[in-house]
């Protein structure tokens, strides 16, 4: 048995066996060899999706399969069923580096202040770059998600959250999670090199949203966490609305448009 601690990777799954096997060549690469997986299909349909699923065949990958009731159900579901002292979650088209586990690990074991380990992001797919995570600030995450939901936590501080909130199905589960994870407090470390790669597809969940389910999904986490809305004051600057507003096209079209005018209102 090793005397490193089993850590429990998380996959919810919905139709997405185009990608799955390429995640999971990601896990079975690591160097760090102490892990379980766990996939949970949300009622995939795809029959490729299906057939992909029923061929895995490895003695650390456990498959359940599950009717449709939402990525975060599912997530739930997987961690009610792992046995790791810490958990990754990790969807089902992005991957993880070799060492991810070594790294995120050793940091965890070595400052039990530390509640949760980050790391940068690699984006790949339809969109390419590294991405930064801002230093963690809980004022600014109640502005904004700046958590991605890749990283490791202890699995006794999931349970005590309360785990993925099964009513957000349309979106932003992953920062309303974090939200109640870090509302007691507790350190965000962030590792300074894309361990985490982020596949961009075009016409995702996230990118299908309307103004009015944006609307309906940021009263939703408002009211799940008005205590801690009622703790801290909001600056609208860093609201992820402003940022939408910002890198909307009629932003910059304005912006374009005033600058002749600004030029006159200087002479």
């Amino acid at each position: 048995m090793s005397d490193k601690p089993l850590v429990s990777i998380i996959i919810p799954n919905y139709n997405k066996g185009k990608y799955l096997p390429e995640t999971l060549a990601s896990v079975f690469k690591q160097g760090y060899t102490n892990w379980e997986c766990i996939i949970v299909d949300d009622g995939s349909t795809d029959e490729h999706t299906l057939q992909v699923l029923r061929g895995i065949k490895h003695d650390k990958v456990s498959v359940v399969f599950s009717a449709n009731k939402g990525v975060s159900a599912a997530r739930n579901q997987a961690v009610a069923l792992s046995r790791g002292k810490y958990i990754v979650p990790l969807d089902a088209d992005d991957l993880i580096a070799d060492s991810y586990l070594a790294e995120t690990v050793s940091v965890i074991e070595g400052d039990p202040s530390i509640k949760v380990v980050n790391t940068k992001v690699q984006l790949f797919g339809h969109k390419t770059g590294t991405m930064a995570l801002p230093p963690y600030n809980l004022q600014t995450l109640l502005a904004r998600n700046t958590m991605v939901v890749t990283a490791l936590f202890r699995k006794t501080d999931f349970v005590a959250t309360g785990g993925y909130n099964v009513n957000m199905r349309k979106g932003f589960e992953d920062w309303d999670f974090w939200l109640s994870f870090l509302a007691d407090g507790g350190r965000v470390h962030t590792i300074q090199k894309p361990l985490f790669s982020y596949r961009i597809v075009k016409n995702s969940r996230n990118h299908s949203l309307t103004p009015g389910d944006l609307k309906a999904l940021r009263y939703s986490i408002y009211e799940n966490h008005i205590a801690l809305y009622q703790r801290f004051l909001l600056d609208p600057a860093e609201s992820f609305e402003y940022d939408l507003l910002r890198n909307s096209l009629d932003y910059r079209i304005g912006r374009l448009l005033a600058k002749p005018l600004r030029f006159l209102l200087r002479r």
